[in-house]
This record gives structure tokens, C-alpha cells and sequence, in this order.
């Protein structure tokens, strides 16, 4: 198989692990992946999945491309927190932001340079979906190194 068509099946693939990521729960509203890797690309988008149903909790108007450089600050300063000279957590595996009208879980993937988060409605069953996320990290890690 070509290289091109290598790329274009990752990425088919990671599309469809996001997408059932998010349709294990049924609170879970989106799920958004972006590079972190340094330079032009950092915050850029790689692959989404959202739900097709109006919610209150989401990228504002659906415009998932202005939440990457967020995305990006908000891993920073959280890592920063969780840094040896601060709270000493070690390196850090996830952060979840809990408001009143849902949550967002951030999950760094440092083997691939990039940062996955999901958001859900109040209701999501952060335990299972902790569950979920264990058993889909390593795929959604490979898949997304093959499809950059």
C-alpha cells in the first residue's frame, strides 16, 4: 500500500475511534485531537469527532479550530502546576475541567505530539469513560502518529 493511502486510512481510522470514544457514553458530546508538536502546526486540528445534537457544552457555534492554541496554554500551565517545583503530581496523564453545565477531560499523547480532549454533558460517567480512554489512548496514539 502507498504511503498516501497509508495516511488516508489512519486517519479514516482515528476518525472512527474518536467517534466511538464519543458514542460510548451517551453525555459525551465531542472529542477533538490537535498537534502539539512545536512550530506552524502547533493547536492545529488532526481529528474530530462532535455529535450532530444541539448542547450547551461544545465549541462555540461548532468552530472546533479556535479552541487548539486554548488547548495547547491550558496543557502548559496545567503541567506547569504538576511540576516538581509545584504540586509534584509527576507528569501528567489527564486534567478534567468540571462546570455547571458539563466537563471536558484533556489528555496529553506525548508519543504523538498531540493532545486529545473531550467534552460531555453533566451527566457523563467520568468513570467509565476513564475506562474507555485506557483502552483507546495507545490505538488513538498509534493511529494518529501514522495519519500526521
Amino acid at each position: 500500500m502507498s504511503e498516501v493511502k497509508e495516511i488516508k486510512k489512519a486517519r479514516q481510522n482515528l476518525k472512527k475511534t474518536l467517534r466511538a470514544l464519543v458514542e460510548s457514553d451517551d453525555n459525551l458530546l465531542g472529542a477533538l485531537l490537535v498537534d502539539s508538536r512545536p512550530g506552524m502546526s502547533a493547536g492545529m486540528p488532526l481529528s474530530s469527532y462532535i455529535r450532530d445534537e444541539e448542547s450547551k457544552v461544545g465549541p462555540s457555534g461548532g468552530r472546533k479550530d479556535i479552541l487548539g492554541g486554548t488547548i495547547l496554554e491550558a496543557r502548559d500551565k496545567i503541567k506547569r502546576l504538576s511540576d516538581k517545583d509545584r504540586l509534584n503530581l509527576g507528569d501528567l496523564k489527564r486534567s478534567m475541567i468540571e462546570g455547571k453545565n458539563g466537563l471536558s477531560i484533556l489528555i496529553p499523547l506525548p508519543e504523538a505530539e498531540a493532545i486529545l480532549l473531550i467534552w460531555g454533558g453533566k451527566k457523563t460517567n467520568v468513570g467509565f469513560v476513564y475506562t474507555v480512554l485506557r483502552n483507546l489512548a495507545e490505538k488513538i496514539s498509534d493511529l494518529t502518529m501514522k495519519a500526521a
